[in-house]
């Protein structure tokens, strides 16, 4: 199982890396575990007409270790591959499994994106002194299940390929 996990990650690394331009070099490669967290579902009916109500519900996304590559070619990009994209079966759409989010932070102990979708957005915050990563989603749908939040974390490993990045 770890061998399968593994292979994996440098599966995704390596469509991350290859997808961008080939003298671009990888400042950080981070590898994450299954994120786990909950996701709380609002809810006032089909076309907001119901009684308003929430429930929250544990998150784990199941095969997904998200990684992360910040490179040269992009510094202010940090693309984003899940093994498997997170499942939202409660509302749609799910995680791309591919994605460049835009950098709003980055220092030392922190490293912060964010990517909009049509109804979602996701917030990705890494953090390598702690080896931890922790990823949320807001979502609004007009029917049904009105506004998604979920919130998760992972472990993380963090490799600095550059002694000048800093890790």
């Amino acid at each position: 199982m770890y061998t399968n996990q593994h292979l994996l990650r440098v599966c995704a690394l390596l469509l991350v890396v290859l997808w961008r331009r080939v003298d671009a070099a990888p400042r950080l490669t981070v590898t994450c575990d299954d994120p786990q967290g909950t996701t709380t579902l609002y809810e006032s009916g089909l076309l907001e007409l119901g009684e308003q109500r929430w429930e929250t519900l544990p998150t784990i996304y199941t095969g997904a270790h998200p990684t992360f590559v910040l490179d040269d070619a992009t510094p202010h990009v940090l693309h984003v591959t899940w093994a498997t994209p997170p499942d939202e079966v409660m509302v749609a759409p799910s995680s791309p499994a591919s994605v460049e989010t835009t950098i709003l932070l980055e220092a030392r102990g922190q490293i912060t994106a964010v990517y909009s979708g049509a109804q979602t957005v996701w917030i990705y915050s890494l953090f390598p002194r702690l080896g931890i990563g922790s990823f949320a989603s807001h979502s609004h749908f007009p029917m049904g299940y009105t506004s998604r939040s979920t919130s998760t974390h992972a472990p993380c490993q963090f490799v600095w390929h550059s002694q000048l990045s800093g890790g």
